[in-house]
């Protein structure tokens, strides 16, 4: 693992454009609903379209999904969806640590310079 890791970061100019995602509100989702939110990005990412990841806890396991899903941000803010399966109404409260964000160009470099 260590070689690897050595490799990647020999050949790839590693930057830090990843964020995090936090709720700007806390919100009662509906069960078997599809809700918007508005996400606060904590950290320095550019207006442009960005792979949102949902963090652990939002995958499925809580009753609500955030999909991984592509998004236009601005610089401080991001809408994306929630999916709610369940019958039960959730609550995600204000603050919480929801996704992470990193601009689509960034990944698509990472990838295009492994490959020459």
């Amino acid at each position: 693992m260590f070689v690897l890791l050595k490799k990647l970061t020999n050949d790839y100019e590693l930057e830090n454009i990843c964020a995090r995602v936090l709720l700007t509100e806390t919100c009662e989702t509906p069960g078997e609903s599809k809700t918007f939110l508005i996400g606060k990005i904590k950290g320095k990412i550019p207006a442009v379209d960005s792979i949102l990841e949902p963090c652990e806890g939002y995958l499925g396991e809580k009753h609500v999904i955030i999909p991984k899903s592509i998004v236009k941000s601005n610089d401080s803010e991001v809408i994306f969806s929630v999916l709610h399966p369940t019958p039960e109404t959730f609550i995600m409260k204000k603050n919480a640590n929801a996704a992470s964000i990193e601009p689509v160009k960034e990944i698509f470099n990472r990838i295009t310079k492994g490959s020459k």
